[in-house]
Order: C-alpha cells, then sequence, then structure tokens
C-alpha cells in the first residue's frame, strides 16, 4: 500500500468539510424558505374568497372542452392594401468612363435633375447597375429583371448605320 503524507490527508479532510459546508448552506437557501401565514390577510380581507363573476357570456354558451367546439370569429374592418409608389423612371445613360479596369457609368434622372457617376453594383435611385459595357449598361429595379440602356441609342438605330461597329 502507498502511504499518504499528514499534510495529503489534512489537505482531504479539510476538503471534505468544505464540501460539507457547501451543500448545508445551498440545502438552507434553497429549500428552508418561509412560509408565510395568508390566514390573517383572509380574515381582514373576505372578497379574496368571493368567486368572481364571469362577465364573457360567451364562455358559459360554448363549453371549453367540447369536441365540436369552434372558435367565434371576430370581424373587423377589411384590411386596406399599401399601395407602394410607382418606381421611377429609368434614367438616362449620359457617358461611361473608364480607368484601367474601373468603369463608371454617368446616370441622369431627368425628373429629380440628379446625376451620378455610378460603379456596377451600385444604385441610382431605384435602379441598380449590374453591367457596364463599352457603350451601354445593365441596370434593373430587382435582381430578375434587367434593362439595358445605349449610350448613343438614336445613333445605333438609325437605317444608315446598322451593319457599323
Amino acid at each position: 500500500m502507498t502511504k499518504i503524507s499528514k499534510t495529503t490527508a489534512w489537505l482531504a479532510c479539510a476538503n471534505g468539510m468544505v464540501v460539507i459546508i457547501g451543500l448545508v448552506i445551498t440545502e438552507k437557501l434553497l429549500f428552508d424558505q418561509p412560509q408565510t401565514d395568508f390566514s390573517e390577510t383572509n380574515k381582514s380581507n373576505p372578497e379574496l374568497h368571493a368567486q368572481a363573476p364571469i362577465e364573457n357570456h360567451s364562455l358559459l354558451e360554448i363549453p371549453l372542452f367540447q369536441p365540436g367546439r369552434k372558435p367565434i370569429i371576430v370581424t373587423s374592418e377589411a384590411i386596406v392594401p399599401v399601395e407602394m409608389p410607382p418606381p421611377s423612371p429609368p434614367p438616362k445613360l449620359v457617358g461611361i468612363i473608364q480607368t484601367g479596369k474601373d468603369r463608371m457609368v454617368l446616370l441622369e434622372d431627368g425628373g429629380k435633375n440628379a446625376s451620378g457617376l455610378i460603379h456596377e453594383g451600385e444604385s441610382f435611385g431605384d435602379w441598380k447597375v449590374r453591367i457596364i459595357e463599352k457603350k451601354s449598361v445593365t441596370i434593373g429595379l430587382t435582381e430578375d429583371e434587367a434593362l439595358t440602356i445605349s449610350l448613343h441609342p438614336e445613333y445605333a438605330s438609325s437605317p444608315t448605320r446598322q451593319g457599323l461597329p
């Protein structure tokens, strides 16, 4: 057998005593709650023993645990949907600027007289710039819809210039 030193035995006993004291204190704190005697309160206020009258008679008309019980539906005013303002018209493409690999578009909003230099992924009003090409830009209100605006739409659609680069 191994021999236990006096210090080790003393520490083990002290540790055991601390655990026992901790358990006793915890038990006292958790389980020894003072019992409140409400008999004096009830004698001084007899209304506490009176049964409250049921104000909602619909509870009495339809038993609570009857199998065929249906909830009472209370109709309220019709819900009017909130109309969203229409989206702004698409901006006008004024120019495309390319510095190295970085491209920006100059967009102009005719209604608000606003303009701005916008990079791909940025927004201009309600519209988000998706793709910037050499002579056009693709924008959209949502991820699903896309609108391509040419830099010079009247020039590109003229009959004399259709086959030219």
